[in-house]
C-alpha cells in the first residue's frame, strides 16, 4: 500500500479451507438474507440471529444439511432502523455478521399539526 508517497507492507492471514459466507441483499419489496458454507456437514446446527436495537427478533438453529438457506423478509413488515445479522458457527461462535437499514416512511412518522394555518 503505497499512502502520500510511503509505502507500507502487510501481513494477511491466509484463507480458511472451510467457512461461512453471510450476504445481505434487496429483491422485490424484500430484504435477502443469503447463507452458505463449503463445510460437509453443510448449515447443520448453525444459528442466524438478528437483531433491531440490542434487541433479538428472530433466532433459529438450522438443521439442515444443506450448504445452502436463503430467508427473505418482507420490507413492509420491517420497523425502522438498523439491523445486525449474526451468523454462528455448530459450537455457537460469531463467523459472520452484515448490518442493513431500514429507512423510515417520513408521512407515517411525523405528524404536524398546528391550531391555524
Amino acid at each position: 500500500v503505497t499512502l502520500n508517497g510511503i509505502e507500507s507492507k502487510f501481513e494477511f492471514p491466509s484463507a480458511l479451507k472451510n467457512g461461512y459466507h453471510l450476504r445481505i441483499g434487496r429483491k422485490d419489496a424484500s430484504v435477502v438474507i443469503s447463507l452458505e458454507t463449503n463445510k460437509e456437514v453443510g448449515l447443520n446446527n448453525a444459528t442466524v440471529l438478528i437483531r433491531l436495537r440490542g434487541e433479538p427478533i428472530y433466532i433459529k438453529k438450522l438443521a439442515l444439511d444443506k450448504k445452502n438457506y436463503v430467508l427473505r423478509l418482507p420490507t413492509e413488515s420491517l420497523l425502522p432502523g438498523i439491523y445486525v445479522v449474526t451468523l454462528f458457527d455448530e459450537q455457537d461462535n460469531p463467523t459472520s455478521e452484515r448490518l442493513f437499514f431500514i429507512a423510515p416512511d417520513r408521512n407515517d412518522f411525523i405528524e404536524i399539526k398546528t391550531d391555524t394555518s
